[in-house]
C-alpha cells in the first residue's frame, strides 16, 4: 500500500467522521429545538406516544434520514458513505431504544431501526436499502 493510498484513506475516514458528527449535532439540535412543540402537541391526546418517547422517535427517525442521504451522497467513496450512514444508524438505534424503553408503542420502530442497522453492517446494498424504506415507513407511522 503506498503512502499516498494510505493517506487518501485516511482521508476519507477523517471526512466521514466528520460528516457523521455533523449530522449527529444538528439531529439534536433541531430535537432539542422541537420539544416543547412536540410535549404540547402529545399532551393534548390521552392516547399519544408518551412526550419524551416520541422527542427520541424523532431524533432516531431525523438520523435515519440522514442515514439514507449518507448513502447516496457520491462526492465520497461507497465505503466511506456506509461508514458514515452505519455511524448514523448507531446513534439513531440509541434513541430509538430509549424511545421504546419510555413507551412500548415504539417498540416496532426500534425494530425497524435495528433491522436498518444490521442490514448496514452486512454489506449488502438492496437488503440495506429495503431496511432503510421500511424503517423510514415505520417513522412515517410513527411522527405522522
Amino acid at each position: 500500500m503506498t503512502s499516498q493510498s494510505l493517506s487518501g484513506r485516511r482521508w476519507a475516514v477523517a471526512a466521514a467522521l466528520a460528516v457523521a458528527v455533523a449530522l449527529v449535532s444538528l439531529a439534536a439540535a433541531s430535537a432539542r429545538s422541537d420539544q416543547r412543540t412536540t410535549t404540547a402537541g402529545a399532551q393534548a391526546s390521552d392516547t399519544s406516544v408518551d412526550a419524551q418517547a416520541l422527542v427520541h422517535a424523532e431524533v432516531a427517525c431525523d438520523l435515519t434520514g440522514k442515514a439514507r442521504q449518507a448513502t447516496g451522497a457520491t462526492e465520497v467513496r461507497e465505503r466511506v458513505r456506509y461508514a458514515a450512514a452505519v455511524l448514523l444508524l448507531d446513534q439513531a438505534i440509541i434513541e430509538s431504544a430509549r424511545a421504546a424503553r419510555a413507551d412500548t408503542r415504539l417498540v416496532a420502530l426500534d425494530a425497524a431501526l435495528q433491522a436498518a442497522h444490521t442490514a448496514g453492517h452486512e454489506g449488502d446494498h438492496d437488503t440495506w436499502q429495503r431496511a432503510l424504506r421500511s424503517a423510514d415507513a415505520e417513522c412515517g407511522a410513527v411522527l405522522g
